[in-house]
This record gives C-alpha cells, sequence and structure tokens, in this order.
C-alpha cells in the first residue's frame, strides 16, 4: 500500500489544488450585498449533510475481499488492522502498529536490523465457502460487512479507536465463530536473509484474567545481534464480551517497548480500560474525532471519481498518521509480512506521502515527520560522517532511528527539508521557523557544500 505513495502523493496533490477552486464560498446565492450572508446559517455543518455526503465515496465490495492488496483498513496512525476472506474460507486481519521496528546491530546492515517486524494475525473461520458484501464507512471510520455461510448470516463492524490503542470488532449472528491467533515470525521480511540471522524466540500465549496475550520478548542477546543493544517486547491482547442476542464484540490490543518490557502491561491496560469504557462510549468519542478531521479539508469537485478518491485518501492520511505518532512508513499501520520493504524509504517516498497534509489543512497529521527528524538529530549528524560536527544527512532507507548511511543519495533530506518549509508556510509558526527548521536546514545544506 505505502509503496505506491509516490503516485498516490503527486495525484492527491494535484486533485486539491483542482478541487480549491469551488469551495463552499462558491455555493453562496449572490444578493448583491455582502451583509446579507449569515454565516451562521450557512456554516459548513448546516450547508453539507456530512454523513450522506461522505456516503457517496464509501469503498464497497460486492464480494469479500481475497488478499492484502484489496481489502478495507482501519488505523489511528500508531494501531492498525486490514481484513480479507483467505483460501481457507476465514476472514483473515492483521495487527501491526507502525512503531513496531527491531533494534538488533547493524551486523547484517539497515534491513536485518532496523527495520518493520511482523506481528501476526486473527482469524474468524465461518466455515464452507463465505459468501458476502463489505463497506468503509469513511464518516463514521470503520469496516462493515455482512457475511453468509452454510445458510447462517452474520454482521461485522470492526474500527480502532481514534484516541486509543484498541481495535474493536462487533460479531452479530451464530454461531459465534472461533477467533484465533496465528503470531509470526519474528524477524525481518526482506528477501534474501542472511544465515545467521535468527528470529526471537517465538511468541508465548498468557492469560492475565480472562485476557489472552500473545507475548513476544526481544531478548538481548549476542545469538540475536542484540548484545549490548537492551531487551523490548511487544504484545498482542484481546477478550471478548458477550453482549447478548447472538452479539458479541472483541477488543484487541497491542503494546510495545523498547528500551524495556512493557509490552504486556500497556496492552493488558488498555483492554481492561476499553471493556470499562463499553462500546457506546467508545463508538461515540472515536466518532467525535473523525467527525471533527473532515470538514477541516472540505471541498467539492464537478468529477465523481476525483472526489471520490480525494476523500478516500483523506481517510487513508488520518488512519496513518497522527499526532505524536510514529512517522508513515512505506505501509503504515498495516504491515504485510511478504514485503521487501519493511522500513522508512527516504528518495522521495517519504517525502510524497506527506504532501497532501499541508495543502488539505491537516498539520497536526503531518508533525510526526517533523518531529521524527528533530528528536533523531544525532542520527542525521551521525549519517553526514565525516561532517557530523555541523551537518545534517540521510540515506535511502532506515528505521524509525533514522539512521541511513548517505551513500550515492545526497539530496533525500534537502527534500524533507522541502516538507518542512511547506509546513511552516502552511501554519506560519515562526516559533517552529526559528527553533526547528532553521536548525535542520541549515545543518542539511552545509553537508551539501561539503560534497559539491
Amino acid at each position: 500500500m505505502k509503496r505506491y505513495g509516490l503516485l498516490i502523493g503527486i495525484c492527491l496533490g494535484c486533485c486539491i489544488h483542482l478541487a480549491s477552486f469551488n469551495t463552499l464560498d462558491a455555493q453562496v446565492p449572490v444578493t448583491g450585498k455582502r451583509a446579507d450572508f449569515d454565516a451562521k446559517a450557512n456554516s459548513l455543518e448546516n450547508v453539507v449533510d456530512w454523513p450522506a455526503f461522505l456516503s457517496r465515496s464509501d469503498m464497497v465490495w460486492n464480494k469479500p475481499p481475497d488478499n492484502w492488496n484489496n481489502a478495507p483498513f482501519v488505523g489511528n496512525g500508531c494501531l492498525g488492522t486490514i481484513f480479507w476472506m483467505n483460501n481457507s474460507g476465514a476472514l483473515s486481519f492483521e495487527v501491526s502498529r507502525g512503531d513496531l521496528y527491531d533494534h538488533r546491530n547493524l551486523s547484517y546492515g539497515f534491513f536485518f536490523a532496523r527495520n518493520r517486524i511482523p506481528n501476526g494475525h486473527f482469524e474468524l473461520a465461518f466455515g464452507g465457502a463465505p459468501e458476502g458484501t463489505m463497506r468503509l464507512d469513511l464518516w463514521n471510520a470503520e469496516a462493515k460487512g455482512h457475511i453468509t455461510s452454510e445458510g447462517n448470516e452474520w454482521g461485522i463492524r470492526c474500527f480502532t479507536h481514534a484516541k486509543s490503542n484498541v481495535i474493536v470488532v462487533e460479531l452479530t449472528g451464530s454461531p459465534a465463530p472461533k477467533l484465533a491467533w496465528f503470531p509470526d515470525s519474528a524477524k525481518s521480511t526482506r528477501q534474501n536473509p542472511p544465515k545467521g540471522l535468527k528470529p526471537y524466540p517465538f511468541q508465548v500465549l498468557k492469560d492475565f484474567d480472562g485476557i489472552s496475550v500473545s507475548v513476544q520478548d526481544m531478548p538481548e542477546d549476542a545469538v540475536y545481534f542484540t548484545n549490548g543493544q537492551g531487551i523490548g517486547q511487544f504484545a498482542t491482547a484481546w477478550t471478548s464480551v458477550d453482549m447478548g442476542n447472538n452479539r458479541t464484540v472483541y477488543y484487541i490490543s497491542m503494546g510495545f517497548s523498547y528500551p524495556g518490557a512493557t509490552a504486556v502491561k500497556e496492552a493488558v491496560e488498555l483492554i481492561n480500560r476499553a471493556k470499562k469504557s463499553g462500546l457506546p462510549a467508545l463508538e461515540s468519542s472515536h466518532r467525535e474525532w473523525w467527525h471533527s478531521y473532515y470538514p477541516k479539508s472540505f471541498v467539492s469537485v464537478p468529477d465523481a471519481a476525483i472526489e471520490n478518491f480525494y476523500w478516500i485518501q483523506m481517510y487513508k492520511m488520518a488512519s496513518a498518521s497522527r499526532q505524536g505518532g510514529p512517522v508513515i512508513d512505506l505501509m503504515g499501520p498495516w504491515f504485510n509480512k511478504t514485503t521487501g520493504w519493511p522500513g522508512i524509504w527516504w528518495n522521495l517516498n517519504i517525502q510524497l506521502t506527506y504532501w497532501p497534509f499541508y495543502m488539505s489543512n491537516h498539520l497536526e497529521e503531518a508533525g510526526p515527520l517533523a518531529e521524527t527528524l528533530w528528536n533523531h538529530r544525532d542520527a542525521l549528524a551521525k549519517n553526514a560522517n565525516p561532517h557530523e560536527n555541523d551537518s545534517y544527512a540521510i540515506g535511502r532507507a532506515s528505521g524509525s532511528d533514522c539512521l541511513s548511511g548517505v551513500g550515492t543519495e545526497m539530496g533525500n533530506l534537502p527534500w524533507v527539508m522541502h516538507n518542512l518549509w511547506l509546513y511552516y508556510r502552511s501554519s506560519m509558526d515562526d516559533r517552529f521557523l526559528s527553533e526547528r527548521l532553521f536548525s535542520l536546514m541549515k545543518g542539511t545544506f552545509r553537508y551539501l557544500r561539503y560534497i559539491v
């Protein structure tokens, strides 16, 4: 999905520019006296019927999607999942976090050391040869479906909570299919791994007062090339609540910690908090966030295909990035265990992925890129070796730590600086300009002066 960020960024950027010519003001009747315009009566909230308006752009499947590349997805900028029907007739959905990166030393290079790590997936086995439909409800940011098999019917809906790392799956129908967890091998998915690369010990299933937790420890050991690196941990937790009337709600969460081993505690606490809040409260706070998100970037386009594309991308952007969350790599919160691109690619992929945020009035969601670079200035300096005393640079690809030798690609960081300049021009935040952007730009272009 994120491998196509470059094309999507270009198309979406053009789409927003074109759409800006038909804004809300163009819909206001001309009376000859601007004073007659009642701004309150004609506010965005009153003019646009948002549920009906956005429903025109919902993604619809007339049969269950059958692969990762053609599936509904939900996410909150960190945690996410994506649904499709696998060959065994089970609804499969990956669970991953965008910040789940390895921390091995660089003995085998970035691709097998500081890469994204697979976690695992759940399956709901309906039996037989399931048929059905699915819909991605943009306004409420949830995936919904209707599934039939062997004379039985089920309804399903799912959302990743906008402000908490909890996935909610609601299933109606009988008999309720069993929810099964299938962990992945915890090592890089890059092709042609070195023979000495070992996955971490396999995940261990534990129970914490009715909450199932699959724990992946990341030990400090020379055999994993983590000696001297410190320990890490990630954990997937889930539980179910019988709501009566053939209705079951599953709460799923995932914790990640490095350094340290607090992921289990994080995941269990999130599940307990979700259960205590209950589905109605979670649904309400989730929708409140999304319902305030869309009006910030309202445009109307006279071409339905372009308008649909625009709103689907607005949904994807907020699903992939959130203030305070990780930077968007090539997959965001939706890991694909067959990928050969488990990281951040700085040679224009990440730059174009972020372009739409600035011109669509979503600077908060654009924040992780600027935060990541600022928080990893030491790594940017190391990348500029032997000019690390006063310069910054970055190579083709990196993990979330931004460590990446430049090699032959010297222009990656300058292009990212263009993104941060767009961030500044959209916000006109002079404090950001003077305290962060100028410093980053100065180091970036000093490096160019050394090598030109």
